[in-house]
This record gives structure tokens, sequence and C-alpha cells, in this order.
């Protein structure tokens, strides 16, 4: 007699048994496991697409050159009026003028135009970036106090890369004296820068 899948006893196999009741995966688990894989291995190339298009185009694109301005180069800023009076503006701007004659005076110096660094006057800019925009290697920059006959000029020479101090002073004089101490900053400024 055929016993087919039932034994001789009318009863199933064991390993039969096991496979046909046994739980497996329900369809939708595997339906998730799957997608979930997909995606997986999507969002896995995008990122190896993304990170191959950087670097190509860092490779492409052109350096920066670094900042390198010429030596013995500086700008002098117009001077700021710490006094509240209106009337000083005239004797700061003067006084960062003059200094920037008498620099450009000294041979192999490299002094910025004043109209340029004059574009500065009264902006909150780092000392770094008005380096690089005037292609200078310093930065004077100071200040003007009056009060009475009595004035303070305070100056300071900065390395525009690093933004050091090279070298600063504060000057306390009378109204007469005006003269010298534009000549003693030029001076300790020449000094300092060579």
């Amino acid at each position: 007699p055929a016993t087919g899948a039932m034994g001789a006893t009318g009863q199933l196999p064991a390993a039969a048994a096991a496979d046909v009741f046994s739980p497996g995966p329900a369809p939708l688990d595997h339906w998730w496991q799957s997608r979930a894989a997909k995606i997986s291995l999507l969002a896995g190339g995008l990122a190896v697409a993304a990170l191959a298009i950087g670097v190509v185009w860092l490779a492409r694109r052109p350096a920066v050159a670094a900042f390198s301005p010429p030596p013995h180069s500086v700008a002098v800023l117009a001077f700021v009026n710490m006094s509240g009076n209106q009337e000083v503006n005239y004797l700061s701007d003067g006084l960062a003028e003059q200094l920037s004659t008498d620099l450009a005076r000294v041979d192999q110096l490299h002094v910025a135009a004043r109209t340029s660094a004059f574009y500065f006057k009264g902006k909150d800019v780092d000392i770094h970036t008005v380096g690089e925009k005037l292609n200078v290697g310093a930065v004077l920059e100071g200040s003007v106090r009056v009060s009475g006959d009595r004035m303070r000029f305070t100056a300071q020479l900065i390395d525009a890369k690093t933004g050091f101090h090279l070298w600063a002073q504060t000057y306390d004089r009378t109204q007469r004296d005006l003269l010298s101490v534009q000549q003693e900053i030029a001076t300790a400024v020449t000094g300092a820068l060579k």
C-alpha cells in the first residue's frame, strides 16, 4: 500500500512535522529586513559617492595663497579720538596722515596709501583682515585724548599675521609738542620694522 507522506502508522514523520509546524519568519518581518537592507545599501552607496565627489572637488580646486605681505610693509590707520570732542578728529586724522607721510620717506619701507588705510576708520575689523586687504605685514594704530592743553597719544604697531604687538608706547605731551611726538613715533616704528 502507498503510504505517501504519512508513515505506516498514519502519522507524519518527525522531520516533516517539524517543518510544517515550526514558526518561521512572518512574511512582514522578512519584507522589513529586506527593505532595511536595501535602504542601508543605498545610504552607504550615496555616502561613498558624496565622499568621492568631495575628494575630486578638493583636488581640482585652486590652492589659496597664504597671506605673504612684502617685508617692511605697514599701514597707518586713522587714530581714534578718545576725547569725545569732534575737533580732535582733525588732530587724530592729521597725526595719522603725517605719520604715513613720514614713514613713506624711509627707504625700503612700504607704506599703504592713506586713503586705503583710512577706509577702515570707524570700522570694527580685526588687524589680520586689515593686513590682508592692504597687503602689509604690520599695522600702526593709536588713539588721541585731549584734556585742556594736555594730550595723550597711544601708538601700537601690530604684526598683521599674528595679531601680536611689535611695539607700543604712550606719550603725554602738550599741544606745542605735537610735531616732536609725530617724529618720535615715526622713528620708533621704523626701528621696530627693521
